[in-house]
């Protein structure tokens, strides 16, 4: 299917081709490129704009036929026609939850109807899943936006932090061997973003972007013993933390022989949350990004951003309340099983 759409008489079919550059299965992908790459009809220069745009998504051993494709259509393109590009109204970003997702949201306009566009993004897969709803009116674009607020406590963000966070999770898909979703590359044509490459973000350095612009005296020794405490409150003030706990097969494997409740939590303590440090830094460090664009009154951005750091480092976890927290969250939801 994937090579007839590529030759087919139609150009908005052999365009639609496109979508199976990004498939699952490294031959479908390839074939539908190959045939993209042989065919003698032109295509237009926005297809050829495409192909560079998506080209650093899948990981180096895809990127080969995409590399042929753009050389072989490049040569018999047409000049790009002008497209009006989607006012973008509102940009959001959900909090970070307990097994690594996050989801990005944005509201465009085009002409007199609306488009909700949505991104979930996953610690294990990167770019996970995308949703667009189009020819939206603008009383049902407004009640989706109102109740992504209301019931995931969504926050503004800025466009900025919106491809930071995208070329992150790119990086995920990338490392994992797992393209995105074809739909992603309409969400960056219609944000407007420039060439969108996978790039990682430590959660150490990820805090270290965030936190030069404070004074020393609110981040020094002090501060961050005091982020530390306040952490312990952070479930009261974010329903999401409710989330935050391990699970899965590890943590079955790890409990079912253990019978109290303090040989749990030990081992949790001292034989599970040591190898996953470095993924709830990541959730801290994002945590801190969303809610300082967000503009937390309160400041809790920078606790975040503090614990992060120290996370990410070689502290022991031993006296960071938020570990203590996680594990006996953990040992809770096992025994609710």
């Amino acid at each position: 299917m994937a090579g007839a759409l590529a030759v087919a008489g139609s150009e908005a079919m052999r365009e639609a081709a496109l979508g199976f550059a990004l498939a699952a299965d490294p031959a479908t992908g390839a074939a539908a490129l190959a045939a993209l790459a042989q065919a003698e009809a032109p295509v237009s220069g926005a297809t050829v704009e495409r192909l560079v745009r998506l080209r650093s998504w899948p990981s180096p051993a895809r990127q080969g036929p995409i590399d042929a494709a753009i050389r072989a259509v490049r040569a018999r393109s047409k000049p790009p026609l002008p497209a009006g590009r989607p006012e973008i109204r509102r940009l959001l970003a959900s909090l970070c939850d307990g097994a690594g997702a996050q989801s990005l949201f944005a509201l465009l306009r085009k002409g007199r109807r609306y488009i909700l566009a949505s991104v979930l993004l996953k610690s294990e897969t990167g770019v996970a899943d995308v949703v667009l709803q189009r020819d939206l009116r603008k009383a049902d674009a407004d009640g989706m936006v109102g109740t992504i607020v209301a019931e995931i406590k969504a926050v503004p963000v800025s466009l900025g932090f919106v491809e930071r966070r995208l070329a992150d999770a790119l990086a995920g898909n990338v490392a994992r061997d797992v393209p995105p979703p074809f739909g992603l590359l309409e969400v960056v044509e219609a944000l407007g973003l420039g060439p969108l490459a996978p790039e990682t973000h430590t959660p150490d350095a990820l805090a270290e972007t965030l936190l030069p612009e404070l004074a020393p005296e609110r981040t020094d020794a002090a501060c961050l013993l005091a982020a530390h405490r306040a952490s312990a409150a952070w479930p009261r003030r974010y329903a999401t933390l409710a989330s935050w706990f391990e699970g899965g097969e590890a943590v079955e494997a790890l409990l079912r022989p253990l019978r109290t409740r303090r040989q749990r939590l030990e081992a949790v303590t001292i034989r599970l949350l040591p190898e996953r440090r470095r993924f709830w830094a990541e959730r801290c460090a994002w945590m801190a990004a969303t809610l300082k664009e967000g503009a937390a009154p309160d400041g809790a951005w920078i606790e975040f951003a503090l614990v992060a750091r120290d996370l990410a480092g070689e502290r022991p976890l031993s006296g960071m309340p938020l570990m203590a927290m996680i594990a006996a969250a953990t040992v809770d939801n096992f025994a609710r099983r």
